[in-house]
């Protein structure tokens, strides 16, 4: 019950949060970005990305399911004068025949704005029709907010282990700009 309050509560409502709605522009029709409504402590932020790249790796290649995945990639890039763990990959969406896909960046990107590390999703359409991509999107991003619900019921040992991990696929800069680590 604990855990299906959270999911719904992490369930964006687009009329309240213009940054959690599925932002299109003109410049780029077939890309969405979007903040997601998780937020990491300086501590997890690469812990969480190794977590995220623990799932998508264990459905890389296959086909069963509502997602697959290929072309995972786990880079460190450089944002306004900070690391960022980001995940490239390319997801492919069921029905699989429809043969729907985008190249998805998952970041972690600190909000100057609210002080905090949020969850950064952009998808840019790759194959398919564009109106099954959109209608398909939703359940791609549903797959995400479950898969990042279940971080928050991991024991201590688990995060520990996550946070060697997120050092040894980003390096050790989860410390930004001074932040403190809890």
């Amino acid at each position: 019950y604990p855990a299906r309050q959270a999911f719904h509560a992490a369930v964006p409502d687009v009329e309240k949060e213009s940054d959690a709605s599925l932002a299109r522009t003109d410049a780029e029709p077939d890309t969405l970005r979007f903040f997601l409504p998780f937020v990491a402590t300086p501590a997890n932020v690469n812990a969480m990305q190794a977590y995220m790249h623990e799932f998508l790796a264990g459905i890389q290649g296959v086909t069963i399911g509502d997602l697959a995945v290929d072309g995972l990639r786990a880079v460190s890039e450089r944002e306004g004068g900070r690391e960022v763990a980001a995940l490239h990959f390319r997801a492919w969406l069921a029905p699989f025949d429809l043969g729907i896909s985008h190249d998805v960046a998952l970041r972690i990107r600190f909000r100057e704005d609210r002080g905090i590390h949020q969850y950064h999703l952009a998808a840019t359409r790759f194959s398919g029709d564009e109106q099954n991509w959109r209608r398909l999107m939703p359940r791609f991003v549903l797959a995400m907010r479950r898969q990042l619900l279940l971080w928050r019921v991991l024991t201590a040992a688990e995060t520990t282990r996550y946070r060697q991990r997120g050092r040894d696929l980003f390096g050790d800069s989860p410390r930004q700009n001074g932040e403190d680590h809890d």
